[in-house]
Order: C-alpha cells, then structure tokens, then sequence
C-alpha cells in the first residue's frame, strides 16, 4: 500500500549512509531499495553494489545475505545453477560466521 513512500525512505537512509560514509548502511539501504523492484535487472546491479559496500565495510552477514537475495533473483530468471552456486557460498559464509547456528536450508532444485 505505501510502496512509493517505502522507496523513497529507503533513498533518503542511502543518501544519508553515503553522505556519513557508512559502507554497512549504504550495504542495507541499497539492499531495502530491491525490495520492491520488478525489473530484475535493475535488482540485481544494486545488489552488485550492496556487495561493494558491504565489502568494503567488512560486513561478511550482509554480503551473505546479499548473496542469497541474489540467489533467489536467479531462481526467479530460470538460471538454476547460478542460483545454487550462490546459495551455497551464502550458506558457507554463513556456516564460517555462525557455525553450528547456521540455519539449515536445502535448495529447491
């Protein structure tokens, strides 16, 4: 219902995290932006930035999280590898970060 007031919220925190040069918010707002984007394209070069950021950041859980929102972007385009070679760097990174916390998950495919 308020998806354009959603979007716009999400590009103010990303021109504030800019602005105050914090790589793990620029990370999650570049993320947030995703959440209501159809062209998956577009989806995806903003998670290739999250990425940057969250890299530069050193923030392993969001570049984990990232990968696995990318993951499902693939699943979503018919690439089914690509999707699993990314699911399963998502949930060895989360294996490293977590250990035996790390949540159970078996790809659809």
């Amino acid at each position: 219902g308020r998806t354009a007031e959603a979007d716009q919220a999400s590009e103010r925190s990303l021109a504030l995290a800019r602005r105050c040069n914090s790589r793990r918010d620029e990370g999650s707002a570049l993320n947030t932006l995703t959440f209501h984007l159809a062209d998956m394209g577009a989806r995806l070069a903003l998670y290739r930035q999250a990425l940057a950021a969250y890299d530069a950041a050193g923030n392993l859980a969001g570049r984990a999280t990232i990968i696995g929102n990318a993951a499902n972007t693939y699943m979503e385009l018919g690439l089914f590898r690509r999707a699993r070679r990314h699911i399963d760097e998502a949930l060895a990174r989360r294996a490293c970060l977590y250990g035996s916390r790390a949540f159970a998950f078996r790809a659809p495919f």
